[in-house]
């Protein structure tokens, strides 16, 4: 067996803030996943494997913790691990659909979702 050639790997929508098409990535060293004055995402990644199912990685969440209120609000920063999977078809090539997140250390002061939905690209 001959391994997957780079094109043919998933890839992911790392950019919420952009304007439409959303263009797959492949190792991006971070990921927006909620935009906006509640905004939540993942940065500094670096990935460890990145294959036909999955890619793991580590980085740092951040997140808006909106207080006094969400527009004023000061960021939280807190160590996690990365996992994309669900990997579904688009015009664009295949894609990952959803990001897990582990913490590994400090954790928000209030409860968030372990996994969330990923942008799909154009097409998708």
């Amino acid at each position: 067996a001959t391994p997957d050639a780079p094109s043919s790997l998933p890839g992911v929508s790392a950019n919420c803030v952009t304007v439409p098409p959303h263009a797959l990535s492949k190792d991006p060293s971070s990921i927006i996943i909620t935009c906006a004055d509640a905004g939540l995402g993942v940065e500094h990644l670096t990935w460890s494997t990145w294959n036909a199912s999955t890619a793991t990685g580590q980085g740092t969440m951040w997140l808006n913790l909106c207080q006094p209120n969400c527009a004023d609000g000061k960021y939280g920063h807190y160590p996690v691990g990365a996992t994309l999977s669900d990997v579904k078809n688009s015009s664009q090539g295949p894609w990952f659909s959803k990001l897990t997140i582990t913490y590994e250390g400090a954790r928000p002061p209030y409860s968030l979702p372990a996994s969330y939905p990923m942008t799909a690209p154009q097409g998708a």
